[in-house]
């Protein structure tokens, strides 16, 4: 058999019918409309793309004026591997005497020498000889002749309506004509036994388009498929389609038909650099067109086996090829068979994704280079939205491989985290050129043996949307569909009227209706594009024909007509462009029609959930019911309904155990209050125990079976309810889930001492009573739990009460006993050390760790810990983890590491929205602790006072009026109020804080400063009893009372005498009396509160009580040398603001009294370090060198001391002549002062002189210096320029050395930059300009600086190009200094370019 010429380098199927144009074209048409979308699906789902060669209107008149139209013709016979021909009456275009067609001969005949005996044939008689007769059997071929009684019936109607060239179509042309293709008929029939099928008077065109379309799939299925396919293994199959999905992409079957430059790209992706790079572009913009074409370029080169490709495209018709697990499976296979290794099967995307990880690194050891492809990243189904995005993609791959991914540029959260978090490579597919619309316009057509004249083409090369690839492809798709030559220019118009593609699908479906709808009366095409836009997850053929009562065959047309549009998920259907989803909610969802088709969907899958048997229902119906009918009450807003549906039990403990992150969403969308859900809830349980009684009833089980059914229901509800912080209705779940256990136990005689499921209940309720801070009963009930679990020999659920009891403490914050229980877990989970119960103990004893300040030990813990939870919740978002990230938050704050904890918090709390939405305590405590960040360490109070007011309303919403966590909550509000000096907003906070930490008797977590401000509060507004009831609350607790019973005191002395309380002591003697007569902590306390909570206007005050301080110690203890040393130092600070002569002289009398203390008693480490701080700076500002020199004389060396005072004493002594310098001790030299503030700058200053000119002994002190800032370095160069200007360059190093620590600092390179180019190191210049102008890109005098040192490089183009764009910068920002000398340099540049060439 003759082999067909040109063969495309991929698999296609390339079908030529032959027809004269005119009266065929009903035939074409039902070919066109019914049966080319089935041969596509057919050919598609083998790798094969399909090509019908239809030239009805594909030989253009520019062709047809040159003379091609029958080379044309037979040179696509030639490519054909099958070949159809019909015949109506009409014979067809012939004519010995018709010049344009005897010179169409004459070109022609160059190539087919035989045509020259056949010059007085038609043209379709031709291609018969040619496609069959010239060489019988050499290709596949069949044959139609319409009866002639069709023809006669067309002719009449026309007649009728006196359509007189029309009737032409119907009638043949001469007699000779009718001869000749009588002659034509009888040689065709003669060959029948060598033809696909013969049929020599078919009656209507529709007969014969189902005939051919039967001849065509018996030929392709049981010869053509099956003699171009060997036994294929599972791997193969599934690669088919995934061939079969990227053929159809190629565009032209040959080559790549837009941007070749594109191609150029992604093969230096896969063949040299190792950067993954992803390729971007909105939908239909030809991404998968340019990964297709590149993998069919790489599979047509010779292979030499040290280069593997595995490839994978997600929209592809392959099972599951949304699917991440597939995803990863199909790709690990691919290269196991490459190395002829066996294939694998998992389960879990875990497993998957470490064989995955294992083959690509042994494949990079053996030298291989790996070239990973995946289309349509966008495209993957998120089966839980607590996935992480992309997590089974490996973040760092082996040497040697190479990812070529693509992704619709409109998935911010893909391409956010491939692009800014991974930081790959970006190739972003830009709108078509007129070449690349020409080439694409060309290609797609020539596909379909069609094109377009010179003036239609620039008709589309007029239209600018034309540049958006998925527009020209939408619009060539519909212009391949026209039947009529006539008609062909008026098609083009009306599609490129369309200013978007949402409005060319509009004319889409317009088409289909035309086409597919048979019986006007019904708008099938509209019923079937609304159902499956508005459905969530998409529809299925079987639901589609349910809803609206069709037949197989007729869905199947209309489904063949749009497939190419849609995309397929096990059995649903779902749309792949959202132009075209916005295109059916434009032409048909509007006004009342939405809600009517909402209405529909779910009347059908309401109907589906009331069944006759709830087993029935379980089995069959529920993930679908449940994946649908919430989102489209939810979409229709019918709140009562949703309701209904998620408190539906089957509904509901799916959504719980499959999507719960969902059922949490639809939860809140009812707006019901809690109490109302949960007795629908209650409602729906009870029924379905009485369902389930009744479903066995005849069994003798039933009672049994039925409480275990509903006790496992309830244990679900039980744990979705805590994930809605509805605690108190959880608690009523718990209960009952425990009765119904006790009456199962009591049935059958069982004791419930060793019940495991009564146990695990009980353990339950116990965390129903500890989330409600009902510690005593949740104690107990944990301990009922454990007696149970120890007899039956369960170590793992007594890990799991230990680890209760254990967290119990740690909320009541005795820490030991927490650290106790927890630790006896962690000794029965160390048996298993991957799983998630493991990572849980030892995250909370971290958790104690930091509540003891152990923030070391814990951030060690917290690190294994989360390392575990990520292994084991592989991908999975979870509270686990969430936790992990809030407490290394914490603890990373605590130990300084201000950016990590940052990090972590973000991290924690974009977590919990993911996972329990906004009402929940657990986002509640993380909007706590962000506030506490923002409101301690970055003082934005306006952020924290926002992230409290969220926490407050959450609290408010879950919990009683009297929780712990309001306090803390309203504490925090209290006090950033405080903090903003709006006392009056936070006053209602801090009572509300303060009554509720008093009746649980939590008043030693209270605030002290809170205390102290609003103490003065309402001293200021005379609130005397709301002072008298806070001291109340706080005067008899350790953490706080010690100042507030001087201020007590001093209210009781300062009321009226009728008002003064009746006491026997004095406040003061209470809180002597309260600590114990010898206690010190009272006064010095005391002392304190007085210094810092009274202003200037209190002063005298302030000092009455700093004498009655040295009564009391006078008269009451024996050695209080430091304390009153203290009372001295409160005294000199009373008087240290003072311009008064005799309060300097107080003052300072104070100070050498209190230096005095210290001195003798050697207590530095309490004395006030700022206070001779300030004395030092008196006498200095006052050029009292003596007195400066002796005070510093006495605190150089001591705790009190600073890096500053070493550096000021060895000043001070140099300001005396040489021989009158004193000597110190080795504890105040410079290098003593070093050791204790090695990051001190002036200590650093002033030691430079000892190590120049050794720059390596500077850069060393600095590098001992630890965490400085780059301002260290830039006053180390500064000083080593001024004092030792011959070191000047050598200095260069210490900004290198800074430049190494802090990479890309703009201090450093702004001196480093200039300071190089001054020594014309104009290269090294050049590079750290490069990254100062990106770093401070709207610095015009950078810039231009810039400009000069690339001018100086002889970079003429590039410095000019800088200074433009100095310029620029300048003048945008109104410098017109600068702007100034730019323009001179430009125009002296620009000379002498100009001179020079």
């Amino acid at each position: 058999m003759r082999k067909k010429k040109n063969a495309d380098s991929t698999k296609t199927l390339r079908i030529f019918f032959s027809s004269p144009f005119n009266g065929m074209e009903k035939e074409r048409e039902q070919l066109t409309k019914s049966y080319f979308p089935q041969i596509h699906d057919m050919c598609n789902n083998r790798g094969y793309q399909f090509i019908p060669v239809d030239l009805r209107w594909g030989i253009t008149k520019e062709s047809t004026s040159s003379y091609q139209t029958i080379a044309i013709c037979l040179n696509e016979i030639n490519r054909s591997d099958i070949f159809v021909g019909m015949f109506g009456q009409r014979y067809g275009w012939n004519g010995i005497r018709d010049e344009l067609l005897q010179s169409t001969f004459d070109y022609a005949q160059k190539t087919y020498p035989w045509l020259q005996k056949y010059r007085d044939r038609s043209v379709t008689e031709l291609e018969f000889l040619h496609g069959h007769l010239n060489e019988v059997g050499a290709i596949p071929a069949c044959f139609y002749f319409r009866d002639e009684s069709y023809d006669d019936e067309q002719l009449k109607i026309c007649r009728e309506q006196g359509l007189i060239q029309r009737a032409n179509a119907f009638r043949v042309e001469s007699d000779k004509s009718k001869m000749m293709l009588t002659d034509l008929k009888k040689r065709i029939y003669d060959t029948k036994d060598k033809c696909l099928a013969v049929n020599m008077n078919y009656k209507t065109p529709v007969e014969a388009a189902q005939e051919i379309y039967e001849t065509i799939f018996k030929y392709l299925t049981e010869i053509f498929f099956a003699k171009n396919s060997e036994e294929e293994d599972e791997l193969s199959k599934e690669l088919s389609l995934h061939d079969a999905f990227y053929i159809n992409r190629l565009s032209l079957g040959d080559q790549y038909i837009e941007s070749q430059q594109y191609l150029q790209i992604v093969n230096k992706h896969a063949y040299e650099i190792e950067a993954p790079l992803v390729v971007t572009g909105p939908s239909g913009s030809g991404k998968s067109a340019l990964l297709a074409n590149w993998l069919k370029n790489h599979l047509s080169k010779p292979q030499d086996g040290k280069t593997i490709v595995a490839y994978h495209f997600v929209a592809s018709t392959a099972q599951n090829a949304k699917d991440a697990l597939r995803i990863v499976t199909n790709l690990t296979n691919q290269l196991l068979k490459s190395q002829n290794l066996p294939l694998e099967e998992h389960n879990d995307i875990k497993s998957a994704s470490k064989s995955f990880n294992k083959i690509l690194t042994t494949l990079s050891k053996g030298n291989h280079r790996v070239i990973i492809l995946i289309d349509g990243l966008d495209g993957i189904i998120t089966k839980n939205k607590s996935e992480r995005v992309l997590y089974w993609l490996p973040q760092i791959t082996p040497s040697r491989v190479h990812l070529l991914l693509s992704c619709n540029i409109n998935n911010e959260e893909i391409i956010s985290e491939l692009i800014e978090a991974r930081r790959y490579q970006d190739l972003s597919i830009k709108p078509l050129k007129q070449e690349d619309i020409i080439s694409l316009t060309r290609g797609m057509l020539k596909l379909r043996g069609k094109a377009l004249s010179s003036n239609q083409m620039e008709v589309v090369l007029g239209q600018k949307q034309c540049r958006n690839p998925l527009y020209l492809k939408v619009m060539l798709e519909e212009l391949s569909v026209h039947g009529k030559f006539e008609t062909i220019d008026n098609r083009i118009e009306e599609l490129l009227s369309c200013n978007q593609t949402e409005e060319l699908f509009i004319q889409f479906l317009k088409r289909l209706e035309m086409d597919y709808n048979e019986d006007n009366s019904v708008n099938l095409v509209k019923d079937i594009m609304c159902y499956i836009c508005i459905a969530n997850k998409g529809l299925s053929e079987s639901e589609i024909l349910e809803l609206l009562g069709l037949t197989s065959t007729q869905l199947s047309l209309i489904y063949y007509a749009t497939k190419k549009y849609l995309t397929r998920q096990s059995t649903l259907l779902k749309f792949s462009y959202e132009e075209l989803n916005r295109a059916i909610r434009k032409y048909y969802l509007n006004g009342p029609s939405l809600q009517k088709y909402y209405d529909a969907l779910i009347d059908y899958f309401t109907t589906k959930l009331k069944p006759n048997a709830s087993s029935q229902l379980v089995s069959t119906s529920v993930p679908r019911i449940a994946s649908e009918l919430p989102y489209l009450l939810a979409m229709s807003n019918k709140l009562d309904q949703l309701a209904d549906c998620v408190c539906n039990i089957h509904v509901f403990e799916w959504m719980a155990t499959n999507i719960p992150i969902d059922l949490v969403d639809y939860w809140h969308k009812t707006k019901l209050e809690a109490e109302d859900l949960s007795k629908k809830l209650e409602i729906s349980v009870k029924n379905e125990l009485a369902t389930v009684y009744a479903d066995c009833y005849d069994t003798y089980s039933a009672p049994s079976e039925a409480i275990t059914k509903i006790e496992n229901t309830l244990q679900v509800i039980s744990e979705f309810l805590s994930t809605v912080a509805q605690y108190e209705s959880k608690e009523y779940f718990a209960k009952w889930r425990i009765r119904l256990i006790k009456s199962l136990l009591k049935q059958y005689n069982q004791s419930e001492d060793e019940s495991e499921s009564l146990a695990d209940a009980i353990m339950g309720l116990s965390i129903s009573y500890f989330d409600t801070d009902k510690f005593d009963l949740a104690e107990d009930l944990y301990l009922q739990a454990q007696k149970i679990f120890t007899r039956i020999d369960n170590s793992i659920q007594v890990a799991r009460t230990l680890t209760g009891l254990g967290l119990l403490n740690f909320k009541k914050m005795h820490y030991e006993k927490a650290e106790e229980y927890i630790s006896q877990a962690i000794e029965i989970h160390k048996a298993k050390p991957d799983g998630h119960e493991y990572s849980d103990s030892i995250n909370n004893l971290a958790c104690v760790y930091m509540q003891t300040n152990k923030y070391v030990e814990a951030e060690a813990l917290l690190q294994k810990s989360l390392k575990i939870y990520e292994e084991f919740y592989y991908g999975l978002q979870n509270l686990s983890i969430c936790g992990s990230y809030n407490n290394l938050a914490r603890c990373y704050r605590n130990l300084g590491q201000l950016d990590k904890a940052e990090i972590y918090y973000k991290k924690a709390l974009d977590g919990r929205l993911i996972l329990v939405k906004s009402a929940h305590p657990d986002i509640a405590e993380s909007h706590m602790n962000i506030g506490t960040f923002e409101m301690i360490n970055k003082k934005n109070f306006v952020a924290a006072k926002d992230h409290f007011t969220k926490a407050f309303d959450i609290y408010m919403a879950t919990f009683n009026d009297d929780n712990i966590q309001i306090a803390l909550v309203s504490e925090n509000l209290a006090l950033v109020n405080m903090y903003q000096k709006d006392l009056d907003e936070g006053v209602k906070y801090f009572e509300r804080a303060s009554e509720i930490l008093y009746a649980m008797d939590q008043m030693r977590n209270s605030l002290p400063q809170l205390n102290s401000a609003y103490v003065e509060y309402y001293v200021n507004n005379q609130q005397w009893d709301k002072i008298r009831a806070l001291i109340k609350r706080v005067r008899h607790n350790s953490r706080c009372p010690d100042r507030n019973f001087a201020i007590l005191d001093w209210i009781d002395k300062g009321m009226p005498d009728g008002h003064r309380p009746l006491e026997s002591l004095t406040a003061l003697d209470i809180g002597f009396h309260f600590y114990g007569e010898k206690s010190n902590k009272t006064v010095e306390l005391y002392m304190d509160m007085l210094l810092k909570t009274y202003d200037s206007k209190f002063r005298s005050n302030v000092r009455d009580y700093c004498s009655q301080a040295l009564e009391y110690f006078e008269n009451n203890f024996s050695l209080q040398e430091v304390n009153v040393a203290k009372v001295y130092e409160i005294l000199a600070a009373s008087y240290s603001s003072s311009k008064q002569e005799n309060d300097i002289k107080q003052f300072l009398h104070y100070v050498d009294k209190a230096v005095a203390i210290f001195k003798t008693t050697e207590q530095w480490s309490q004395a006030n370090a700022s206070l001779y701080a300030f004395t030092v700076d008196y006498y200095l500002n006052n050029n009292l060198l003596d007195q400066a020199r002796c005070l510093l004389s006495k605190i150089t060396g001591t705790e009190c001391s600073s890096g500053r005072d070493y550096a000021a004493l060895e000043w001070l002594d140099n300001q005396l002549p040489e021989d009158e310098r004193p000597r110190r001790p080795s504890s105040q030299t410079i290098d003593a002062g070093l050791q204790k503030h090695p990051d001190n700058l002036m200590l650093i200053s002033r030691k430079i002189a000892d190590y120049v000119p050794s720059m390596e002994k500077i850069i060393s002190m600095l590098q001992r210096a630890g965490d400085i800032p780059t301002s260290h370095f830039t006053t180390v160069y500064d000083v080593i320029c001024r004092d030792f200007p011959r070191c000047r360059q050598a200095a260069i190093q210490i900004l290198q050395a800074g430049l190494q620590k802090y990479p890309n600092s703009p201090d450093i390179l702004c001196i480093l930059a200039p300071t190089l180019a001054s020594y014309k190191q104009y290269d090294d210049a050049a590079s750290y300009y490069r990254h100062l102008v990106t770093a401070l890109p709207n610095n015009p005098s950078l810039k231009y600086s810039y400009g000069k040192v690339m001018l100086l490089q002889n970079k003429l183009d590039e410095g000019k190009s800088q200074l433009e764009e100095a310029l620029q910068v300048a003048q945008s920002s109104n410098d017109e200094a600068i702007a100034a000398q730019i323009q001179s340099t430009l125009t002296d540049l620009v000379a002498w370019m100009t001179k020079e060439s």
